[in-house]
This record gives C-alpha cells, sequence and structure tokens, in this order.
C-alpha cells in the first residue's frame, strides 16, 4: 500500500509531532522520552519503560528466525471490555503472550502494524470484522495484536490515544490494541509497505513469518500450519 504523499513527505511522516503534541501525549505514555525510529533527532514521543520479564534471551533480530524482541507498548489487553476507553490504557509487552509451557493457550501471535491513513489495513480489518476472523484463530490457539502507528492526516503524524479508540471502535476489534507512535515496529518494514503482519511462535518468541502489503491469504496458510504441528 503506497502512501498518499510524495518522497519528501514520506520522509516527515515518521518525525513524531511537535513539542505540544508531545506533552499532551505524556499521561498516555508514562515512561522515557524517546526519539522515534526515524534517524531524525530532536523530536519525541512519550514511550513506557522497558519492564524485566520472563522472556527468551537475545540475540533478538528482525528476520524470519530471529527472536522478537520484547518491546513494550500502551493500550488494551481486552479493548471491548473497556469500551475503547481512551483513559484506561495499560502496559502490554511482548513478553504478555510468552508461552513457552502451554499455561496461555496460545500457540502463535500474530502481530499487525497498520496506520489510520492505509486503505489496505481498513480493508483488511472490515474483513477481520465481517468474516469473524479472530474468533475462529483464537479457537486454534492464535493471539491477535493490533498496533497502530500513525494517524490520517497528510502528512500522517504518530498515532495518538484517539486514534485507537476509532479504529478499535469501527472494526469492533476483540483482541488486544496498542499505540506504536515512535514506530518501533518500523525495524521490521518500511511504511510504504504497510501493513505488515507478523507471526510468532509463543513457545520461544520466534518469527516464522513476516507479511506486508495485506497478503493474509497465505500468513493464515502458515499459521494454521504451525498451529496443527503442535
Amino acid at each position: 500500500m503506497r502512501r498518499l504523499m510524495t518522497t519528501g513527505l514520506a520522509c516527515l511522516a515518521l518525525v513524531a509531532c511537535a513539542s505540544e503534541d508531545s506533552i499532551a501525549q505524556k499521561d498516555y505514555y508514562q515512561g522515557e522520552q524517546v526519539t522515534p525510529n526515524t534517524g531524525t533527532p530532536g523530536n519525541s514521543v512519550y514511550e513506557p519503560p522497558f519492564q524485566a520479564a520472563e522472556y527468551p534471551a537475545g540475540p533478538y533480530g528482525t528476520n524470519t528466525g530471529s527472536v522478537m524482541a520484547n518491546f513494550t507498548f500502551r493500550g488494551w489487553k481486552k479493548p471491548t471490555e473497556v469500551a475503547y476507553d481512551e483513559t484506561k490504557f495499560e502496559d502490554m509487552s511482548m513478553a504478555d503472550f510468552y508461552d513457552p509451557d502451554g499455561s496461555k493457550g496460545v500457540k502463535v501471535i500474530m502481530l499487525n502494524a497498520s496506520a489510520v491513513w492505509c486503505t489496505v489495513c481498513r480493508a483488511e480489518y472490515n474483513k477481520f470484522k465481517n468474516e469473524g476472523t479472530y474468533g475462529k484463530y483464537k479457537a486454534m490457539g492464535a493471539e491477535f495484536i493490533s498496533a497502530i502507528f500513525e494517524d490520517a492526516a497528510n502528512p500522517p503524524n504518530p498515532s495518538k490515544p484517539a486514534d485507537l479508540a476509532w479504529w478499535g471502535s469501527t472494526y469492533q476489534v476483540e483482541f488486544p490494541m496498542v499505540l506504536d507512535p515512535g514506530f518501533k515496529l518500523g525495524q521490521f518494514f518500511t511504511a510504504d509497505a504497510t501493513p505488515m503482519n507478523l507471526l510468532i511462535d509463543a513457545r520461544n518468541m520466534v518469527i516464522i513469518g513476516k507479511y506486508l502489503g495485506g497478503d493474509t491469504t497465505a500468513m493464515f496458510a502458515q499459521l494454521e500450519q504451525h498451529v496443527a504441528s503442535y
């Protein structure tokens, strides 16, 4: 999915908001002030701090066969239970879904990164909603995570709580949702390839698949094959 802007504007898209927006986000990202993954210094957003937890040791990487780093975000673990309320965010990390002994019932994690401006992302989530996709794969042992990294402006800004609330309520998202305004997941793909879907083995947090641009047919085929191999 190509972004609706020139190459020059695309470079600006990954830069965080001006200082007023950063300050406004502080209540939601109670942690260290960090520079987004843009290579452009001087603009910051607030992200939750790293939290120690039981998790596979590194080294960590971004390609298939690598161990996924224990990223921490803010969002909702159960968005429908809080009715997509922006004031009820909680810290969430990849360690929350790590399931080495099967006690959580999670076999594979599907991590989706989307932007509000992305028409392919919207079509993907409409399909999830209309076809009951999450319920089907949840029953097989899959857990989904939705990460929103930019809004719908042109050029876009880093995602804000209102973007996550709009996305969740519009597509009736039942699975965990997080904000990624610093574009941490930009280590795995470039924004013009949005959406990105990662498949991660919950037993060891190894990345087993990476799909860009909305190729869900191949992704779900691999997901089904993987859970059947347990």
